[in-house]
């Protein structure tokens, strides 16, 4: 979350404000009480999802998102506001939950207040889809999320967490912060797990100035006035979802690890408010003796990069190969040679080296050559995959070539290969192999005084499967250019129009009720109380005056949430006269409690008089709450 903050630093920043005063008091802003923003010309936008997260933010007399002014916040009967621009919790009870806002700009807050109200329909009491989203029904890794504004932060209390100090995108990078693991995992528990947390590569949790003493850890406080770090290992226990009032709590055991400790307190009694909750990313909150922590975490990227084939397949020739080092040669910048590396491993499994401090920047100056026993035959075509881990981004040539003659190679294998910091993989698939007895001669020139290993060699025939996908080549395709206008906004087409709601519900293709829907500003609500089995037995339809033509391009957005997964939602925008003719029919998956949106960018236009929009959720599982909202429809936009 962005804030607003205004902070005098010192007595130097006001003597420099009075010395441009005096030099150019034209330039300085004077506040008006003319100027004050008039509370009747706002109103609240207030969004409650599946999960009851709710969302407060401030709009203007058109309901589009509010320039030039700020919110402050009291909800439920707060008496200390909130200043952010968009206010989240999280609320467990049913009720209707009063809020009141203030409207500041430049010259002040405004006299009067808007009113508003949270109605937050049911009380959590099955706790289903918050464990399925914490631990996916099995286990699920988490981290604060670095690239997140405000992924750690600290304010006067609960309501404003991040009004006193809101880190940015890599805040505590350096500190090891993102690096720790916390590990949910499901244990039958109706509202409690089991919780892992693993330090990471960092090996530590990073501790508040003032914490002296945490039970079982050894706390060296250097007394600099500065947060510091605490070396810990990993701790196995469990957490619950514990629900208070009209708020929802992670609690841990008595002195377990978290990424940040602000006080020893707090360690003793770890408990984190939940202000917002779902699979893609959680905001807690910990509230201690006068002031509040924000910390904002999401589920660790999963590792999606290729390792290469399978080392231990029964088709890997290397792994049992007869393989020797046959010679090595190390040169400075001036091919000299008579360098030796200062380490160097080599086994089936593993080939371990540390370059010598004096080898040259060009490739052939760090040579090292592997010989086997491995025939290779002209008429075969053969796979080939190894991974090389360094501390530093490189370029390795790994020369797959016959023994005796080095212009006897596979194709393109002469090349530098570019390999990541932390370890990547170089492969190749289905090239035809020579006649003769294979070698590897891998360089390592350019990299002087640097550490290597080469694991997970594998060399087979392309016709002996081992199970590997390979990548898909190339990058995937970057999003379409496109400015979204405001759902509010006379942009939007859909905004504009008028529509009449139509449905067709039939299981089994026996039509039945049609299914409750609560409609609120800009978003619809199904509820469907019966499974249906195929595409369009669930349907709903704006039939609607929208009008499009043939002679412009247009964009289309949705976004959904459902409380079950919906393995093929249909979203189709077509003529009311004829059905063949639409902008698009596709069937998109929604998964349960996860908010999604769908896009169709710089579509060419149709002539369509009446254009209608039909959903359809066929296939869902009895009991389905869907939510269909923020429908946007406008003429391209760059």
């Amino acid at each position: 979350m962005k804030k607003s903050n205004i902070i005098f630093r010192s007595s130097v920043m006001a003597g420099a404000i009075l010395m441009f005063s005096a030099c150019s008091q034209e330039s300085v802003f004077q506040p008006s009480m003319a100027g004050l923003p008039k509370a009747s010309d706002y109103k609240i936008g207030i969004a409650v999802d599946e999960l009851n997260n709710v969302e407060l933010n401030i709009l203007d007399a058109n309901g589009n998102n509010a320039k030039g002014v700020y919110p402050i916040w009291y909800v439920n009967g707060s008496t200390r506001p909130s200043t952010s621009l968009t206010y989240r919790d999280l609320i467990t009870i049913a009720g209707d939950y009063p809020v009141e806002m203030k409207v500041g700009n430049a010259n002040g807050v405004s006299e009067g207040t808007v009113n508003g109200t949270i109605h937050i329909a049911n009380t959590i009491f099955d706790f289903t889809p918050y464990m399925k989203a914490l631990t996916d029904n099995s286990s699920k890794e988490w981290s604060v999320d670095g690239t997140k504004d405000g992924n750690i932060g600290c304010g006067p209390d609960g309501s404003n967490p991040t009004g006193w100090w809101n880190g940015g995108p890599g805040a505590k990078e350096a500190e090891g912060l993102y690096e720790n693991i916390l590990t949910f995992g499901d244990n039958g528990g109706e509202s409690s797990g089991t919780y892992t947390f693993n330090p990471g590569a960092s090996g530590t949790i990073y501790v508040n100035k003032g914490v002296n003493s945490l039970p079982g850890l050894e706390v060296n406080n250097p007394n600099d006035d500065n947060d510091f770090r605490v070396t810990v290992g990993e701790v196995q226990t469990t957490f619950t979802l514990s629900p208070e009032g009209a708020n929802l709590y992670l609690v841990l055991p008595a002195n377990t690890p978290f990424p940040y400790v602000p006080t020893e307190a707090a360690f003793a009694n770890p408990r984190y408010r939940i202000a917002n909750f779902s699979k893609s990313e959680i905001t807690l909150v910990q509230e201690c003796e006068g002031i509040a922590w924000q910390y904002i975490i999401a589920p660790r990227a999963e590792d999606t990069s290729f390792k290469g084939f399978k080392y231990d397949s029964e088709f890997n020739m290397w792994k049992n190969a007869n393989i020797s080092l046959a010679s090595t040669w190390f040169s400075p910048g001036d091919w000299s040679g008579g360098l030796e590396p200062d380490l160097l491993e080599v086994a089936n499994d593993k080939i371990t080296l540390h370059t010598p401090a004096a080898m040259g920047n060009d490739q052939w100056q760090g040579q090292v050559h592997i010989e086997t026993d491995i025939e290779v035959s002209a008429a075969e075509t053969y796979d080939f995959s190894c991974y090389i881990d360094s501390p530093v981004d490189s370029k390795v040539t790994v020369k797959v070539q016959q023994i005796g003659d080095d212009n006897v190679l596979f194709e393109g294998t002469a090349a530098q290969q570019p390999f990541e910091s932390g370890g990547s993989c170089y492969y190749f698939s289905d090239l035809p192999g020579f006649d003769g007895v294979m070698k590897i001669a891998f360089d390592f020139g350019g990299y002087p005084d640097t550490d290597f290993v080469v694991s997970g060699i594998v060399f087979k025939k392309h016709s002996d499967d081992d199970g590997t996908v390979l990548p898909t080549p190339g990058e995937e395709e970057p999003e379409a250019p496109v400015s979204w206008v405001d759902v509010n906004s006379d942009d939007n087409i859909f905004h504009g129009c008028t529509y009449e709601n139509t449905y067709y519900y039939a299981p089994g293709w026996a039509q039945i009720d049609n299914p409750e829907l609560v409609e609120e500003a800009n978003s619809w609500t199904l509820t469907l109380p019966e499974a249906t089995t195929d595409q369009w037995q669930a349907q709903f339809a704006f039939n609607s005056d929208m009008t499009t033509s043939a002679d412009k391009n247009y964009d289309f957005r949705v976004t959904f949430n459902s409380n079950q997964d919906l393995p093929g939602v249909t979203f189709k925008c077509v003529s009311s006269e004829d059905d063949n003719i639409f902008y698009m029919a596709d069937r998109v998956v929604v998964e349960a409690y996860d908010e999604v949106t769908y896009k169709w960018v710089n579509l060419p236009g149709i002539d369509i008089e009446k254009m209608n929009i039909v959903l359809d959720f066929g296939g869902n599982p009895a009991g389905t709450k869907v939510t269909v909202k923020d429908i946007i429809v406008q003429e391209h936009r760059d």
